[in-house]
């Protein structure tokens, strides 16, 4: 699995980031949403892979 992208946002009143992050499983890209300490990248980056949940963006898409 290859890291694509990590997006990041803030917990409003903690310390903690909520991260989704984007992997090329060499079939598909996969999205995963978890949460994560925000001091080492890397670390939560696999924190999310290991413990976080799969996410689906296509659910936000418009239909017109």
């Amino acid at each position: 699995m290859k890291e694509l992208r990590a997006y990041w946002y803030t917990v409003l009143g903690t310390a903690k980031v909520i991260g989704i992050v984007k992997v090329d499983t060499g079939y598909e890209d996969k999205y995963y949403i978890g949460i994560a300490d925000g001091e080492d990248e890397n670390r939560d980056i696999q924190q999310i892979l290991d413990y976080g949940s799969r996410f689906y963006p296509g659910i936000f898409a418009e239909k017109r």
